[in-house]
C-alpha cells in the first residue's frame, strides 16, 4: 500500500504524528485487520504494534512485534519497539535482550541507546546508563531527550549539580515543556531549594494543567515551607481525593531510588509539622496533614 510507504518512515524514526496523520494511520490499521494473519507483511504487524503501543496497550502490541520479527529478523526497529513494550511493563531483562538485540543490528540506532540508557537506570544502573549516552548520535530534535535522561541518571547518583546542568540544557532547547520543568522542580526539591522547585512545579502547572500529580508536587513543596502550612494540606487533600492510592501506586512502580526520597522528603515534611509549637498559627492544619500523611505513608509501605 502507498499509505504503508509514505507513514511508516515516520514510525520507524518514532516521531509524534499530526492529527491528519494519526487519523491516516487509524484506517490503516482497520485496513490491515481484514486480512488473515498469515497475509501480513512484517511492517503491517510493525504499524499494528505500534499504534497499540501508542495508545499503551503494550501486552496487545507485543504479538504483533513479535511476529514483525518471525517474519524479518533483521528489523532493528520492531525490536526496539517491542524492549519498550517491556519496559512499559516492567520486565527489565526482556527489554534489555531486545535492545541488545536492536543494537547488534546498528550499534547507532539512537532510540535503542536511549531506551537501554533509561532501562539501566531503572535497574540502578546509572553509571552504565551514562556511558551508553555518552555514545549517543541524536536525531534533530531529539537532543534534549539525551539531555533529559542524563539529568535523572546524575540525579540517581546523588550528583545534583550534573544533574541541573543537564535538565538545563533540555530546557534551553524546550523552554515549555512541563515534563522537563517539572523534572527540574523534583531536583531542586530534593537538593531542598523550595521556592525555586515551587516556581518551576507552578510553571509545569500552567502549561500541562491541573491534575492530582500536579497538586501532590505542589504539597511536596508547601509542606516544607513556613507559613505555607494551609496551601500544602489543601494541595495534599485534593490530589488524595482525586487518587486516594496515588502514593500506593507510586512505590509499586518506582524504582528503589525514587522511593527512597519520596519517603525521605514525606518524613521530613511530617517531623517538621510535628516539631512545630504548638500555639504557632495553623496548627489544625499542620495536625491534619501530619495525619493524612502518615497514613497515606503506611498504607504505601504495606
Amino acid at each position: 500500500m502507498d499509505i504503508i510507504q509514505s507513514i511508516l518512515p515516520k514510525l520507524l524514526l518514532r516521531k509524534g504524528l499530526r492529527d491528519s496523520e494519526q487519523k491516516q494511520l487509524s484506517i490503516l490499521v482497520k485496513q490491515i485487520l481484514r486480512k488473515d494473519d498469515d497475509e501480513l507483511s512484517s511492517e503491517e504487524n510493525f504499524i499494528i504494534g505500534y499504534l497499540n503501543e501508542q495508545d499503551q496497550r503494550y501486552q496487545k502490541a507485543i504479538p504483533f512485534y513479535e511476529t514483525a520479527i518471525q517474519l524479518n529478523p533483521d528489523f532493528e526497529a520492531a525490536h526496539n519497539n517491542l524492549g519498550v513494550c517491556h519496559l512499559e511493563l516492567g520486565d527489565m531483562d526482556e527489554a534489555l535482550a531486545e535492545f541488545d538485540k536492536a543494537l547488534a543490528l546498528d550499534p547507532t540506532y539512537f532510540h535503542a541507546i536511549l531506551a537501554k540508557a533509561k532501562t539501566l537506570r531503572r535497574v540502578n544502573k546509572a553509571d552504565e546508563a551514562i556511558a551508553l549516552l555518552e555514545t549517543a548520535q541524536p536525531e534533530e530534535g531529539h537532543e534534549d531527550e539525551v539531555f533529559s535522561e542524563m539529568a535523572s541518571c546524575f540525579e540517581q547518583n546523588g550528583n545534583n549539580e550534573k544533574s541541573l546542568e543537564f535538565i538545563n540544557k533540555a530546557i534551553e532547547l524546550v523552554p515549555d515543556d512541563a515534563n522537563y520543568l517539572a523534572q527540574r522542580a523534583l531536583i531542586l526539591l530534593f537538593s531542598e531549594n523550595y521556592e525555586e522547585a515551587l516556581a518551576d512545579f507552578l510553571n509545569s502547572q500552567k502549561t500541562a494543567g491541573v491534575n492530582y500529580v500536579t497538586q501532590f508536587n505542589l504539597g511536596l513543596c508547601y509542606g516544607m515551607i513556613v507559613g505555607r502550612d494551609k496551601d500544602a494540606h489543601q494541595m495534599f487533600t485534593r490530589s488524595f481525593n482525586k487518587f486516594p492510592g496515588l502514593l500506593k501506586d507510586y512505590f509499586t512502580n518506582a524504582t528503589e531510588h525514587e522511593k527512597t526520597r519520596l519517603q525521605r522528603q514525606i518524613d521530613n515534611i511530617i517531623n517538621r509539622l510535628d516539631s512545630m509549637d504548638s500555639s504557632a498559627q495553623g496548627k489544625f492544619y499542620r495536625d491534619e496533614l501530619s495525619d493524612i500523611l502518615k497514613r497515606k505513608l503506611a498504607d504505601a509501605l504495606k
